[in-house]
C-alpha cells in the first residue's frame, strides 16, 4: 500500500494546510517560495513515470493507462507529493531551507520570484495562509470577517444577511457551481477555525456561541477544554429541571445538559417517580435569556437512574462524552445547580478528585470528595479535557454510594428508548 511522505500535506487525508503549517511555528526565519505553474509541470511523462517506480512499479502499460486516467480528468493533485518528495509542501506553496533551493532546478521545476520572500519571528510569518509566529492562528481579516457575518445577521435576520452576503460575494460558487448559503458558510467558517486553533479554543468557543444564538442557525457550540472552565461558557451548556404544582410553586429540581449524540439528560429520580402535587415540568436555560420550554416526557431504564428529556427546547451549547475509563485519584469537575430558586442563582463549579468506585447491580458509580446537594442530580461531571465522564446521581446523604456519579457509558442502553409522558 502506497503511504504519502512526511512532507506532504495537501490533498493527503487527515493532513491539511494547518499540519503543515503547524511544523514551522516559532521559528526563526522562513523562506516561502512559490512554484510557477506548479499542477500545470506535472504533465503525463511525470505521472506515467511515478507509476513506474517504487513503490508501484506497474508495468508500462499499466502505468500509461493511470497516467491517461489522472491528466485527462484532472486528478494529478492527488499524485503531485510523490514528485516533490524533499519539501514541506501543499499544494504550489513550498516552505523549505535555503539548502533546498537547487533542487527546484533538478526537478525542473520553475520558482515565482514575485512570491518568495524571507519571513522573520519580528515580522507576520505566514504559512498556506495561516499565521505561525506564536502558536497556529488564523489572519486577523479572518476573524474580523467572521463576526461581521454574525453581526449582519443579528442586526438584519438570516433573510436580510444573505442578501448582504451575496452581493458582497457574487463570485464565491460551492462544487455544483450554486452560491453557498449563509448558514453554511458560517459554519464552514467557524468549523475552520476550530480546526486551525483546536477544539476547547476560546477564541473559536465565543465565536461558536454567538452564532448559536442566531435565529435560523441551529447549530450549538461545543464546550470541552480550557472553555470548561470559563463562567460564561459552561453555564450556556448546563439546565435546571423544575417540576411546579397547580399554583405555580417550586416542588422539585434538578439539573440537565446536552449531550453530543443523546439530547437533554439527568437524572431519572429528579422527575420519576414525582410527588403528586407536580403538573408540570419545565426546562429553564441557565443563563439569559432563562427562557423556559415544557418537559413532556422521559425514558425510564429499571436499573439506571439517567434519563432523555422529551422536550421542544433549543440549547446553544452542547458538552461531548467520554467513555474511558475513570480511576481513583482522577480530578473531575462537578456541574449542577444544587438549591436552586430563581435565575439569580449561579451554577455550582467544583473541584474533585475521584475517592471511590464500585459497580452495584450492573452500575458503574464513582464517589468524589465534594459534599453534593440534591439539585446537582442530573449534572454533568467532566475529566480534565472537559468532557463529560458521567452525571450526578447520589447526594451526600444517600445510603447507596455519597457523593457519587454514574458512567457516561450507560447512555448507550437508553438511546433509542420509548419516551413516557410526564
Amino acid at each position: 500500500m502506497y503511504v504519502p511522505k512526511a512532507a506532504a500535506h495537501g490533498f493527503v487525508l487527515t493532513r491539511s494546510i494547518a499540519s503543515n503549517a503547524r511544523r514551522h511555528v516559532r521559528r526563526e526565519l522562513l523562506l516561502n517560495v512559490d512554484v510557477e505553474n506548479f499542477f500545470g509541470s506535472i504533465h503525463f511523462g511525470r505521472v506515467r513515470g511515478m507509476f513506474g517506480k517504487p513503490p508501484f512499479s506497474f508495468p508500462g502499460v499499466v502505468a500509461a493507462t493511470l497516467a491517461q486516467l489522472c491528466t485527462d480528468t484532472g486528478t494529478e493533485l492527488a499524485f503531485h507529493e510523490s514528485i516533490v518528495k524533499s519539501f514541506d509542501s501543499y499544494g504550489a506553496d513550498v516552505t523549505l531551507g535555503a539548502e533546498l533551493v537547487a533542487l527546484f532546478g533538478k526537478h525542473k521545476f520553475t520558482v515565482n520570484a514575485k512570491k518568495t520572500r524571507v519571513q522573520s519571528r519580528h515580522r507576520r510569518q505566514e504559512v498556506t495562509g495561516l499565521i505561525v509566529n506564536r502558536r497556529l492562528n488564523v489572519p486577523r481579516i479572518y476573524t474580523r470577517r467572521l463576526r461581521s457575518i454574525i453581526h449582519s445577521w443579528r442586526k438584519f435576520g438570516k433573510t436580510g444577511a444573505e442578501t448582504v452576503f451575496k452581493t458582497l460575494d457574487a463570485g464565491r460558487k460551492t462544487r455544483s457551481g450554486a452560491s453557498p448559503d449563509i448558514r453554511s458558510h458560517l459554519r464552514g467558517k467557524i468549523e475552520f477555525l476550530r480546526m486551525v486553533r483546536g477544539g476547547g479554543d476560546l477564541i473559536y468557543t465565543k465565536y461558536a456561541l454567538a452564532a448559536s444564538k442566531l435565529v435560523g442557525y441551529d447549530r450549538p457550540g461545543r464546550i470541552e477544554g480550557a472553555a470548561a472552565a470559563i463562567f460564561e461558557f459552561y453555564r450556556e451548556a448546563l439546565w435546571v429541571v423544575v417540576g411546579r404544582d397547580a399554583l405555580g410553586s417550586l416542588i422539585s429540581q434538578g439539573t440537565a445538559f446536552f449531550l453530543d449524540g443523546v439530547g437533554f439528560v439527568s437524572a431519572l429520580h429528579v422527575l420519576y417517580p414525582a410527588d403528586s402535587s407536580i403538573t408540570k415540568w419545565t426546562l429553564i436555560r441557565g443563563c439569559a435569556p432563562y427562557d423556559e420550554f415544557a418537559v413532556v416526557g422521559c425514558t425510564r431504564h429499571p436499573a439506571l437512574d439517567l434519563t432523555i428529556l422529551q422536550t421542544d427546547a433549543r440549547t446553544h451549547a452542547l458538552l461531548r462524552g467520554d467513555e474511558g475509563q475513570t480511576l481513583p485519584g482522577q480530578a473531575v469537575v462537578v456541574l449542577g445547580f444544587p438549591n436552586w430558586h430563581t435565575s439569580a442563582d449561579k451554577p455550582l463549579r467544583a473541584d474533585a478528585l475521584i475517592v471511590q468506585q464500585k459497580t452495584i447491580s450492573g452500575c458503574k458509580l464513582a464517589s468524589v470528595n465534594y459534599p453534593l446537594l440534591s439539585g446537582a442530580s442530573g449534572g454533568p461531571v467532566l475529566n480534565a479535557e472537559g468532557w463529560v465522564v458521567g452525571v450526578t446521581v447520589h447526594n451526600a446523604t444517600s445510603p447507596v454510594l455519597p457523593n457519587s456519579f454514574l458512567a457516561i457509558e450507560h447512555f448507550a442502553s437508553i438511546v433509542g428508548s420509548p419516551f413516557h409522558a410526564l
